[in-house]
């Protein structure tokens, strides 16, 4: 008798909107591993499915009963098993230290975001845009090439990290990775990459 593989089932737990989780729904439509998107209202979090998260906050991923934690987590961890990793642990480390970098980006940007104070607000814009982007854009391009695509030999989930990071930014300003081409070719190339093209065609829609 042949063997049956049977596959877990994926549930991605995050709010409606891109945010945070959009890195975990990347690296498994790339992959095309099949998973329920389910996206939980601030209402249905406040009124008990916060306290049925392994810590209190989202996105994590069930994994037939048992849960992964934490945006960048679940991207290295899924990455790697759906062989978005590196050739090896040390190149898988190297991949994670890019996305640590990647986090501090996103941070900024929230910061900013959700700043409900209007002049505080703008001077953060400032200081991001003048500052903390372009600083951060020229340790990210060290790491990018003209003789490939990506920024190791292969596509990993930092690409896609990456992606879904200036993806927010792009919306506001087109042309903020024109000083970095190599940048902007990771980025245009995983905009072209078939999974990732019809994701972003058929999601749900948000600001953020």
């Amino acid at each position: 008798l042949e063997a049956k593989i049977i596959m877990p089932t994926y549930k991605v737990y995050y709010f409606p909107i891109r945010g945070r989780g959009e890195i975990v729904r990347l690296v498994f439509k790339q992959a095309g591993v099949e998973f329920e998107d389910v996206r939980v209202t601030g209402e249905e979090w406040g009124k008990g499915q916060k306290e049925l998260s392994p810590y209190g906050f989202m996105p994590y991923v069930d994994v037939d009963g048992r849960q992964v934690s934490g945006s960048y987590n679940c991207a290295r961890y899924f990455g790697e098993l759906f062989g978005l990793g590196g050739k090896d642990a040390l190149e898988n480390s190297e991949i994670a230290g890019l996305g640590d970098a990647i986090v501090d980006l996103l941070t900024e940007i929230v910061k900013v975001h959700f700043e409900k104070d209007e002049e505080k607000k703008k001077e953060l814009q400032e200081e991001f845009t003048t500052k903390k982007f372009p600083m951060k854009m020229s340790f990210f391009n060290k790491h990018a090439s003209a003789d490939r695509d990506f920024f190791f030999e292969k596509l990993t989930w930092a690409d896609l990290a990456f992606y879904k990071v200036m993806e927010d930014i792009m919306q506001k300003q087109a042309d903020c990775l024109d000083k970095w081409p190599n940048l902007k070719r990771v980025y245009t190339k995983v905009t072209e990459l078939p999974n990732i093209k019809k994701w972003v065609e058929e999601r749900p829609k948000s600001d953020f």
